[in-house]
């Protein structure tokens, strides 16, 4: 067995970050066993597993799973001292416990073993269950969540957006690797009873790769969502969530530390939640309220084909400005909005969506969703010769149109609309001419 994992030194102490399932309790009593013969001997569970170095010696562990433990615990609670003592008598000795482990030192040859083997699977089994249904339970909410807005009214926000993909992909992933831990487990299960039933011991082996690979999903499932953040201009907010999870981080890595009771440990866990929440909330209403500045203004007014000047005048500077250009493997998106506000402080709103793609099912999902929104809902089809297309659909008076060609759609917004003579200005601009018939 590999002995080198990520560790840090100081002196005669060693603290040595590894996590094992309850399944894998006599993979982990064999861990501690060949570090005892190494020269390090397990001390505690402080922020990971704390050794100390001396005399190699051939020490024997049983790290047991307490069915009245909790997985809040972080220490021996008054339950697994009373168990300890019980087993202390067994010729067991109790070194420390965290959530439902007790590990145990021999100190008596002739110790028998702490519980029978049906009694010591039942504990594993229920305790495996109970984890195995919250590890469950986030990547299924995330993931069904992201798949119905993928698949629903926000499918052009994500088809053409990578960060989104990949964040989508990613969640998937990560639910497969839990479903796979899932049926790992009810196979290990299934052969357990069968290995009772046959008088033969029950396997508590290590799973190989397991932990790692979860961890590099959700990394890279942070990563992109730190990327969407970033893809979309508001890179405060992509700080933002890289402090919030230093934030985390350092709050687990003190609780790990200090190891509160149960009953506190659920406190700062609930407290430290609603701190969370509360901090992210102020976070992201200033972040909305300083992200699109004078200076943001600027940069989309720089990048944006057409506004209101391109084919009337105007006076003065647009309050709003947005641009956001997305392409993924299945095509493209170019998205504009100019606000103007005149000296009345009536609005004037110029909002464009340009979606390419050589996928027809692309486009025909979005044609679909896109005329559910307000501006286009209800729309009727007119002449297409007017804006060059296959099909477009008008509404409010010629405010709201969208337009279908052979390999684009265009979605068309202007509270004060452009006259026909004018769309083919407005084609050239949005570089459509090449897609118009």
């Amino acid at each position: 067995m590999k002995k080198k994992k990520k560790q840090v030194q100081a002196g005669t102490t060693r603290r040595v970050f590894r996590y094992f399932r309850y399944t894998e309790c006599d993979a982990f009593g064999q861990y501690l066993h060949e570090m005892s013969l190494d020269g390090w001997h397990f001390q505690k569970w402080q922020m990971g597993l704390v050794f100390e170095k001396g005399e190699p010696a051939d020490i024997t562990y049983c790290v047991e799973v307490f069915p009245k433990g909790s997985e809040m615990d972080l220490k021996p609670e008054e339950q697994a001292e009373e168990y300890a003592d019980y087993c202390s008598v067994a010729g067991w000795e109790l070194i420390d416990g965290q959530r439902k482990f007790c590990i145990f030192r021999r100190r008596d040859p002739d110790a028998m073993p702490i519980v029978t083997e049906e009694e010591r699977f039942e504990n594993v089994w229920k305790a495996e269950r109970r984890e195995l249904l919250r590890d469950m339970l986030v990547p299924v909410l995330l993931t069904a969540q992201f798949w119905c807005r993928a698949l629903g009214r926000e499918f052009a926000d994500w088809i053409f957006s990578p960060p989104y993909l990949w964040i989508l992909l990613v969640a998937t992933l990560l639910l497969a690797e839990r479903l796979l831990q899932c049926g790992r487990t009810i196979l290990w299960s299934v052969r357990g009873k069968q290995a009772l039933r046959e008088g033969r011991p029950v396997s508590y082996g290590r799973q190989p790769f397991r932990r790692i690979m979860e961890w590099i999903l959700v990394i890279l499932l942070e990563t992109g969502v730190v990327a969407l953040l970033v893809s979309i201009s508001m890179p405060k907010a992509g700080l933002a969530l890289v402090g919030s999870i230093f934030v985390i981080l350092t709050f687990t890595a003190a609780i790990l530390w200090f190891r509160p009771s149960r009953g506190t440990n659920w406190w700062l866990q609930i407290g430290g939640g609603i701190g969370l929440t509360f901090f992210l909330i102020i976070v992201s209403v200033a972040v909305v309220f300083t992200e699109n500045g004078t200076a943001e203004n600027q940069k989309a007014l720089a990048q944006l084909p057409l506004t209101q000047e391109n084919f009337r005048e105007m006076s003065g500077e647009p309050d709003y400005a947005e641009y956001v250009s997305e392409k993924s493997i299945f095509g493209s998106r170019m998205k504009g909005t100019v606000l103007w506000m005149n000296e009345e402080l009536e609005g004037d709103t110029l909002s464009y969506d340009v979606y390419r793609s050589r996928y027809a099912w692309v486009l025909d999902k979005i044609w679909k969703t896109e005329r559910d929104a307000a501006y286009y809902r209800d729309a009727e089809e007119i002449d297409p010769n007017t804006w060059d297309a296959l099909e477009v659909r008008s509404n409010m008076g010629g405010i709201a149109v969208c337009a279908r060609y052979e390999d684009a759609l265009l979605f068309f917004y202007a509270d004060t609309p452009p006259s026909e003579d004018q769309t083919e200005l407005i084609l050239e601009k949005l570089d459509l001419l090449e897609d118009a018939h």
